[in-house]
């Protein structure tokens, strides 16, 4: 009887040690693929090692931007949103700040940076404060188009220029949309290259200066919530940007006239900062990147019909559209800005790479 029971004690001691080990192997948090689904974002495991736990505990990302949620970039923060909650089955929550709630460009990276705001959109434009070869994508006509542009934020150039923002900044690049081909919108109609010494707002980039300056114009940077106001008290007298933008910002109503030049293209990607993004799972890491992945490809799908719609809008209100009236005129003007920007940031290979891609 004796030997028995101790036989029976013995039994359930193995079977309690079994148990233990295999719920300390299943907790690891130490699983997931890399892969992307394309595009420049990063793999689930780069730069850290996805310590986070991905078991019952509730995550949730504040993500700031400065546009309405009209705007085809704005939808996509919306859809990334909703994408994430699916797929985590509520477990992580994206909590969306439109319209400059938690402030300007500026300070939204910033604030990533510094760990008060978890995510934001992040312009190329701006993002040359950091990493000045992202201004070869705002260079004036490098685009052909939608698909080529397409192409371009897809291949390994973004990821290259993506690797040094994080090496430098900590911000971890999530993957890249389109925002839309840029207009000016002006006080006076213009259809050539010269806008007549105007006082044009611009964002806090060196190309969009120097493009402005080879139209004969005179270049105000200016944060994206104070346009409206400049261009109704006279401190600006036109600004550019995607149709869809001065249209749900109503910034034609002040302006009246809209040149269609689609000079420039408006991408942007969405940054993390790394410490947050290493505190995720290897598994969380990549139903994000998933997520995200899904959200841009639906704001690229809708993003040239969103400014179509935009322009036909602002003609039905009054606006007037004037098309350029010789736009190889426009880019021979602002052709001399690729060679300067070339030079000054060793960047002529990626000029040449982008342009064998159309």
């Amino acid at each position: 009887m004796q030997q028995s029971l101790k036989k029976a004690i013995a039994i359930l001691t193995a079977a309690a040690l079994v148990f233990v080990l295999a719920a300390c192997g299943g907790s690891s948090g130490s699983g997931g693929s890399s892969g992307n689904g394309g595009g420049s974002s990063p793999s689930a495991s780069q730069g850290g090692q996805g310590g986070g736990s991905s078991g019952g505990e509730k995550i949730v990302l504040r993500l700031g931007h400065w546009l309405t949620e009209e705007a085809p970039q704005g939808k996509q923060y919306n859809d990334f949103a909703r994408i994430v909650n699916e797929k985590s089955n509520g477990r992580i929550e994206v909590q969306v700040f439109p319209n400059g709630q938690l402030g300007n460009q500026r300070d939204l990276i910033e604030g990533v940076i510094a760990g008060t705001v978890d995510m934001t959109k992040a312009d190329d434009a701006y993002l040359t404060t950091y990493i000045p070869a992202y201004g070869i994508f705002s260079l004036p006509f490098m685009f052909d188009g939608y698909d080529h542009l397409g192409k371009v934020l897809d291949s390994e150039i973004a990821q290259e220029l993506d690797k040094q923002l994080e090496e430098k900044t900590g911000l971890v690049s999530l993957g890249w949309s389109f925002g839309g081909f840029r207009y000016f919108t002006l006080k006076k109609a213009i259809t050539e290259p010269n806008l007549q010494g105007m006082k044009i707002r611009v964002p806090e980039s060196e190309v969009y200066i120097e493009t402005i300056k080879l139209l004969n114009g005179n270049p105000v940077p200016m944060p994206w919530g104070e346009v409206y106001t400049g261009l109704e008290t006279g401190v600006v007298e036109g600004m550019e940007s995607a149709p869809s933008d001065i249209y749900l910002q109503k910034f034609f109503e002040v302006t009246g006239h809209l040149l269609a030049t689609n000079h420039i293209q408006a991408s942007a990607t969405t940054v993390i900062s790394k410490k947050k993004w290493d505190s995720l799972s290897a598994e969380d890491q990549q139903l994000i990147l998933e997520a995200m992945r899904e959200a841009i490809e639906i704001e690229r799908q809708e993003t040239a019909q969103a400014n179509e719609d935009a322009v036909k809008a602002m003609t039905d209100a009054g606006a007037q559209v004037h098309e350029v009236s010789d736009k190889q005129a426009f880019i021979n003007t602002v052709k001399p800005l690729w060679d300067k920007v070339a030079q000054n940031t060793n960047g002529q290979a990626i000029i040449d790479k982008i342009q064998s891609m159309k």
